[in-house]
């Protein structure tokens, strides 16, 4: 599902009707590629499991590789559930999560994947200035479309416009 909606594409462009819907949910569909090419992060939150091997841990914490917004269930690398009170996520005050942090007198095993059921994503849907993203991306490659066949000069600069909507939420190390 794209961030933005193909008519919230159309009020955007000031276009109606829909003889065009095909191509900008394809343009929407490549916005949110650049998007997430460009952000490292994905903007609404998918349930799933993830699994992490050693690599991801560092002392008591492990680092998961992509936001988490929140955790149904963790199973240690030895096939024991973990509760809420084995752990912390971190940062403690907001989200996405980067970090799994143990109580104290727990350790992760590794015998096995460390498997965590949870929502991951930046936000359970996207932020407004990741749909304006959307939507600006979207229209320029719209309108470099049309200037092929209506011979209209593409906007200077669009591209790095786009990317000042993105850049406050790129992932650190980006």
């Amino acid at each position: 599902m794209s961030y933005a909606t193909v008519a919230q594409l159309k009020a955007h462009l000031g276009l109606s009707g829909s003889a065009e819907d095909a191509l900008l949910a394809q343009l929407l569909d490549a916005a949110d590629a650049f998007i997430h090419g460009y952000t490292g992060r994905w903007f609404s939150g998918v349930t799933a499991t993830r699994r992490f091997d050693h690599t991801a841990i560092r002392g008591r914490s492990l680092f998961v590789d992509t936001d988490l917004l929140s955790v149904t269930s963790i199973t240690n690398g030895d096939g024991s559930p973990l509760v809420t009170a084995d752990y912390v996520l971190l940062p403690r005050n907001s989200t996405p999560y980067y970090e799994v942090a143990l109580t104290a007198g727990r350790v992760w095993y590794t015998e096995q994947a460390i498997e965590i059921v949870g929502v991951w994503g930046y936000a359970v849907s996207a932020p407004t200035g990741i749909v304006q993203a959307a939507l600006e991306y979207a229209g320029v490659l719209y309108r470099s479309y049309d200037r092929t066949i209506q011979e209209m000069p593409a906007p200077v600069g669009a591209v790095e416009a786009v990317e000042r909507f993105l850049r406050p939420y790129r992932r650190v190390g980006l």
